[in-house]
């Protein structure tokens, strides 16, 4: 049986100087794994939809149900509890053991977790994947050169304010503008800053 580690980065911020030297260190001096058989897989904000693909190139082509695949924590196989499933799903059909580094010997699908310890793992799953879908959108909107943030505001704003200085009703600046009554309504309270 050959041991695999597996680690997904997510985050550039993860990667301090020497700590894939200390990761991998720490897999050799605790796990007794190769220096070869430990993958760190870097996986940017904008690949997010995708499956990891280094983890998915190791499950297909090199783990066999001899080997073991060890991993630190769930979202290490995937962005959503979908993506996780998958390969949890994968690995099953494989006979390909999965395994916490914190308890080397236990295979995940052996653990028997409780209703509330899996829903909050899911959850927090779940609220980690909808974080990075949103940095990955600011990173597109960047690249494409994308301004962030709300827009300032109805063009109808000023024209809204003048009228409503005019002396006009609600309904009449609607009506004058040809805009909806909840445009006017949004704009009326709204006071201009120069």
């Amino acid at each position: 049986m050959t041991c695999y580690a597996y680690h997904r980065v997510r985050k550039a911020y993860q990667i301090s100087p020497g700590w894939v030297e200390d990761y991998q260190q720490e897999m050799i001096c605790n796990h007794s794994i190769s220096k070869e058989n430990i993958i760190i897989e870097y996986q940017s904000p904008t690949e997010i939809i995708h499956h990891p693909k280094g983890l998915m190139n190791l499950i297909d082509y090199i783990l066999t149900p001899n080997d073991l695949l060890m991993i630190d924590e769930l979202e290490d196989l995937g962005n959503s509890t979908c993506q996780i499933a998958d390969i949890l799903s994968r690995c099953h059909e494989l006979m390909i053991p999965v395994v916490f580094t914190s308890s080397s010997n236990r295979n995940i699908f052996d653990i028997k977790l409780n209703l509330h310890e899996t829903i909050v793992m899911l959850s927090k799953i779940d609220e980690s994947f909808n974080n990075r879908k949103k940095i990955k959108r600011c990173h597109i909107a960047i690249r494409n050169g994308n301004l962030l943030g709300r827009p300032n505001g109805s063009k109808y704003n000023n024209l809204i304010q003048k009228l409503k200085s005019q002396g006009y009703k609600q309904k009449e600046v609607a009506e004058i503008l040809d805009i909806s009554i909840s445009t006017v309504k949004r704009y009326w309270n709204k006071i201009i800053i120069e």
